[in-house]
């Protein structure tokens, strides 16, 4: 209620994660306690819509499951169907793979009636480890049709390395 009192209609604010959930705060639990359980679900996303008038509150794709591919989902359609969007962390986190995010086509359902928020592995540790690639960050933008990404690292440095990047996918959000 106090969070919600500071931050819910603030004009600085343009979403607040129902991130009371999970390890981290994402909604998933398959590290930890193992509760992924719907009720538990519903019942953060409960408190945070009691106190969250005018702010857009989003959950994590995660809260479905951090590696299940698919598009409909028992807690991403009852968000959705309570007005609750969703992010969807670490894009880019295995980038060995074809599609180094899991859960694009879930966005489909989300894109054309609310935003849907990205967020990209940590910028630094993923410039050492030889897995950050504009290309695809800039894909995942297409492939989400998102309208928000989250820097997951330090602003200054991101922008100076990243100028180009950031203007294309600016044009396409």
């Amino acid at each position: 209620a106090v969070y919600a009192k500071r931050y819910d209609g603030n004009p600085n604010v343009e979403f607040v994660d129902v991130g009371t959930y999970g390890l981290w705060g994402e909604g998933h639990t398959h590290a930890s306690s193992k509760q992924d359980n719907l009720d538990l679900q519903k019942l953060h996303i409960a408190m945070h819509l009691k106190h969250f008038k005018k702010t857009l509150l989003c959950i994590s794709d995660d809260y479905a499951g951090h590696n299940k591919p698919g598009e409909h989902f028992p807690i991403t359609d009852y968000a959705l169907s309570q007005g609750i969007t969703i992010r969807d962390d670490s894009i880019l986190a295995d980038p060995r793979k074809s599609n180094p995010w899991y859960h694009a086509e879930m966005a489909q359902t989300f894109w054309p009636k609310m935003p849907v928020i990205l967020e990209h592995q940590h910028y630094g540790p993923s410039k050492q480890m030889g897995n950050w690639n504009p290309e695809l960050i800039r894909r995942s933008v297409e492939e989400y049709h998102a309208s928000f990404m989250s820097i997951h690292g330090f602003p200054k440095e991101y922008l100076a390395e990243n100028g180009e990047m950031i203007d294309r996918i600016n044009q396409r959000m």
